[in-house]
Parts: structure tokens; sequence; C-alpha cells
């Protein structure tokens, strides 16, 4: 697609403000959409308020109150298709070179109906699989489709004939310039946290939809760590930070142990820099760890120029690939040998890691579906 006259409609259902990893990822495409394509752009969200951080980026909540209803009553999918539809029938200016790109596989499937009376070109972004009706018809409907892990590609590419050949794999993103205007020496101090403390990070929910990212593991290997090494976790909620509040006082180590609630979208980026080595170390995998989550903070982590320590899943290597010291998921001894080498041996690795980082912007991601389409 023509980079410079296409027209993209995201129809997204996630609700603004958010804390949650997917909704932040479609925040970010929506952002890069919009530097691309200016007002030939569209975010489309659900109801509830409007997050500050939409900014100037052109969206719509077409359902308001109403759309908390159409979830409770499955009724989403078809409400976003007959919305285009209307849309469409509206705005004429909207039809030539229209890219429809959702991240929501029910979603791709109604819209492919739309595509009964206009010609557009639809391309869900794959983030999983609910192996239901939605998928397959999401897949026989598209003319494109995005993957977020090589382990999805693969997946879908066996289950479903013909996808074989209209899909690229396109992990997450970051934009470097944002880590380059942070004062981490002066957080550090406003923290509480001393200047010769090695600080390991950790910038993330702690346990969303009961998944466990890792905070209690690290809680917990500070008792075998140097007693001048501590934990700085930012991200919890209210009820997140108590929990881990009370393990680390159980175990000893509220001394060593640092935390920060939710920040703002935008905000968060100087406590990624107040760490000298950033983790992600969930301690049991799952399929979702596995194959279905190309994790946003990795490529934080990356542009961060921190070493990084995670656990050693095939969806962490592939968005990591080899600048990363990798543990055998659970093992506390793995984990504190690498913090114990992470500051002495990884100048290579966060050199290569942080090239990676500025390789991999929203921008260019956007550029490059676009290109692809």
């Amino acid at each position: 697609m023509d980079v410079s006259r296409a027209r993209v409609i995201y129809l997204s259902s996630f609700e603004y403000p958010s804390t949650h990893g997917h909704p932040l990822h479609a925040l970010s495409m929506a952002r890069a959409f919009h530097t691309l394509l200016e007002d030939r752009f569209l975010f489309v969200i659900g109801g509830g308020v409007r997050d500050a951080s939409l900014g100037v980026v052109p969206h719509a909540s077409p359902f308001g109150s109403k759309f908390s209803l159409l979830k409770v009553f499955h009724l989403r999918a078809l409400a976003y298709a007959f919305w285009l539809f209307v849309f469409l029938v509206k705005n004429r200016a909207w039809r030539d070179h229209l890219l429809v790109f959702t991240n929501d596989l029910k979603v791709a499937a109604a819209a492919g109906l739309v595509k009964l009376f206009f010609r557009f070109t639809l391309v869900p972004e794959v983030h999983g699989s609910s192996e239901s009706i939605a998928d397959i018809l999401a897949m026989r409907m598209c003319d494109r489709a995005v993957f977020v892990t090589e382990g999805l590609r693969k997946q879908f590419s066996l289950r479903y004939t013909g996808i074989e050949s209209k899909n690229i794999v396109k992990g997450n993103a970051v934009d470097t310039k944002a880590f380059e205007v942070a004062d981490a020496r002066g957080l550090r101090v406003a923290l509480g946290i001393s200047l010769s403390a090695t600080v390991i990070g950790y910038v993330g929910r702690f346990c969303p939809m009961e998944s466990d990212k890792g905070v209690n593991f690290m809680i917990d290997a500070l008792a075998l760590l140097p007693k001048n090494v501590s934990v700085l976790l930012v991200g919890g909620t209210e009820e997140e930070l108590k929990t881990a509040k009370e393990r680390a006082e159980a175990v000893g180590n509220g001394d060593r142990a640092f935390f920060v609630p939710l920040v703002p979208f935008d905000e968060r980026y100087k406590y990624f820099l107040v760490a000298d080595i950033l983790a992600y170390v969930p301690p049991r995998e799952d399929r979702f760890l596995a194959e279905e989550t190309s994790p946003m903070k990795l490529f934080e982590y990356m542009a961060a120029r921190r070493p990084i320590i995670a656990s050693d899943f095939p969806a962490f290597r592939e968005a990591l690939g080899e600048d990363a010291f990798f543990i055998t998921p659970g093992s506390k001894n793995e984990f504190i040998s690498s913090v114990l080498h992470a500051r002495n041996q990884s100048a290579e690795r966060v050199a290569r890691a942080y090239l990676r980082a500025q390789e991999n912007s929203w921008t260019a991601r956007a550029h490059t579906i676009l290109s692809f389409v």
C-alpha cells in the first residue's frame, strides 16, 4: 500500500485509561499510524473516559456508555461492523486506499462482512488464539495478517490453510528518544535509594489476570544477594503493592525493596533508568508467555541501555536475541549468578540491545505493516 495515500481505520475495543499491555500496545501503534498518516488515520476505541495520552491522535468512541452493554451481550464485534458500514456510507473519501486494522479477531471476522459492500484491505494483528469460529472467519476474510510472535504464526499457519503467503511477524517496539530526557539520578535520591546500591528494576503490573510476573521471585532472591543489592518494583496496583510489601517484610527484605505505584504511560521512562539491571523473570511458563506475547517492557528495557535478565521463554528470546542474561524460569541460583555478572560483563550485550531497540521503533513498525499491505 502506498503510504502517502493510505487511510487507516484502527478498530480497537480497548478502553482508556488502561494499565494492561495490549491497550498500551494499541495506543502506541495509533500514535505511530498518526505520525505517518496525520488526518488520514482514525483510532476507534471502546467506551469510557478519554485518556490524556491519546492527545492529538484522531479518535472516536462511537458507543459511549453503551459499550459495556455490548460486551455483556457479546455484541461488540457486530456493533463495530455496523459502525464501519455506516461510517463508510457517510464518508466517501475514506473508501479510497483504506486499510482496516484491528487486534481483535472477533472484530476482524465481523468487519469482513462489510467487505461485501465496500472494497478495503482488512488486516488483523494476532496476539493470541481463541480457537473459535472467529479465528477461522478472521483468517478467511483478511487480506493480510500480522503476528506478534513466530510461535503464533506457526500455530495459525498449521491450523488455517492459505494464511502462509499473506502474513508477517512483527514483535513489539519502542521509541528510544523517550529515554533521553529522564533524570534518573535525581529520582533515585527522591526514592531514598542509595546512589551506591545495585538496583534491579522491574516496570509493569505485578500480577495482572493472575499472571505471575516474577515480583515475588525477585523479592525472595534478595536474601541470597549481597546487602548492597536492592529491587525497585514499579507499576503495581494498590492491592499488588500491599501484597508485595507484605512479602518483602515477611522474608526480611523490607528495607531493600522499593515500591512505586502505577504511573501514567508517558511518565514511566525515568523509572527504567533508576535501575542498574532490569529484570523480567516470570517463574513459570505458560502458553501466553511462551508463544503469545512480545513484551513491550523488553523493548523498553533494551532502549534504557541496561543489562537485562529474563526468563528463558521462546517469545522472550525472539524479542531479545542473545542480548540478555537468560535464566531457567524459577531458578534463583541462575538469577543470582546473572545479577553478579550483569554489572561487569554486559557492555556488548547492552550496546547490541540498544541498536535492536533503535531499529524497532513504533513508527518503523507501522511503516512496515503499511508497506507489506
